[in-house]
């Protein structure tokens, strides 16, 4: 897919907005290449959603698989993300039930997210999971990063721009906002920022009446 990157001058991050109707299409594409894989190499037992980026993917990814005789979904809390273009130290904040735990012992899963950045998100997950004496652990995310130091065994485009998926449009948009009013950007320009990078129109109302009422 052909996805338009945004900058602006006094910045060095390029943005990418994956709307709703492209988030559907990319994940089409990555559940592809998942079952030609696997149609000569095995199958999978459950997913693991990796919280909060993963849960959007592998909710649609789950139908998409259905093939396979997937049996469930599972979440897996991990947050490493300190803000726009910086990375944080792994926490895993949501582990397994002890009844999850055994049940996924020798089983094969696929840890689903829907990027890798530095990829130590998914490398701490796969550790943990590994500890649980599971079987086969594969990996799977919309966006690969050449940033990343994980290994990734299916993923639908590669890039190292900044990517915003419509699903996370209000955070990110308070977040831009803050960092721009910081740098002295003027309201009328945050508010045209928000259109070159492709927000939803409704959704920029929404989030501006939010800013009005809260400043």
């Amino acid at each position: 897919m052909n996805f338009k990157e945004i900058s602006f001058p006094e910045e060095k991050v390029k943005y990418i907005f994956v709307s709703e109707k492209q988030l559907t299409a990319l994940t089409r594409e990555l559940a592809r290449k998942i079952l030609a894989d696997l149609a000569n190499n095995g199958s999978i037992d459950y997913l693991v959603a990796m919280g909060k980026g993963g849960w959007t993917v592998a909710r649609s990814l789950f139908g998409y698989l259905q093939p396979t005789g997937l049996q469930e979904t599972v979440n897996v809390g991990a947050r490493s993300y300190k803000g726009i273009g910086q990375g944080g130290s792994v926490n895993i904040y949501q582990e397994l039930s002890p009844e999850l735990e055994q049940e996924l012992s020798g089983k094969s899963v696929l840890v689903v997210d829907d990027l890798t950045d530095t990829g130590h998100q998914l490398q701490a997950v796969e550790q943990y999971l590994r500890k649980l004496g599971i079987d086969k652990i594969l990996s799977a995310v919309l966006f690969s990063k050449p940033s990343s130091s994980a290994e990734i065994n299916y993923w639908a485009e590669t890039t190292s721009a900044w990517i915003i998926f419509a699903y996370e449009s209000f955070e990110t948009m308070k977040e831009l906002d803050q960092n721009w009013q910081a740098k002295g950007i003027p309201e009328s320009e945050i508010r045209d920022r928000f259109i070159a990078i492709g927000f939803d129109s409704e959704d920029i109302d929404f989030y501006w009446e939010y800013r009005v009422n809260n400043d």
